[in-house]
């Protein structure tokens, strides 16, 4: 049985983590979050900074990527701005530079830490258009949401 029961419940689950983590005016949402999760001040202070700092570099690596989903079907866009990086769910008029194609399944796998970008890769459990290179060069940026996201699902009730 999939993790999500339609396109709007990924979207809810994993499309709301990219727009928490990288859309400034969701900031009051991850905070709630992580009040909802139990987190103290000081932990709440170090996320936000990781949540900011994050989004700089990834604004500064000047990249487009697009998410085609599957099992539910959605796309997830993270785009780069002038000042800051944006999170589109489905349609866009852009071009991305990488295309990351891969299942919702695969997606909560990998975010639950099941799932390796290598290993996915060369098993075809996610397939690519585009510099993999710039992709892998940002996976560091996302690595202390790991720990959070066993948290996140648990707030939209997802067992884990």
């Amino acid at each position: 049985m999939p993790v999500f029961k339609d396109t709007n419940h990924m979207y809810d689950v994993l499309g709301a983590l990219w727009q928490v983590l990288f859309n400034e005016e969701e900031n009051l949402k991850f905070v709630q979050f992580l009040n909802d999760a139990g987190l103290g001040a000081d932990d709440i202070r170090k996320y936000q900074d990781i949540r900011r700092d994050a989004a700089v570099k990834f604004n500064n690596a000047n990249i487009t990527i697009k998410f085609t989903l599957s099992d539910p079907a959605g796309t997830i866009w993270v785009i780069h701005g002038s000042d800051k990086p944006r999170v589109v769910l489905g349609q866009y008029d852009g071009k991305p530079d990488v295309e990351m194609i891969l299942s919702c399944d695969n997606a909560h796998k990998f975010w639950l830490k099941q799932l390796s970008i290598p290993v996915a890769l060369a098993t075809r459990k996610i397939k690519t258009k585009g510099s993999v290179t710039k992709v892998l060069g940002l996976i560091p940026l996302v690595n202390p949401i790991f720990e959070l996201y066993p948290k996140y699902c648990a707030t939209k009730g997802i067992q884990v």
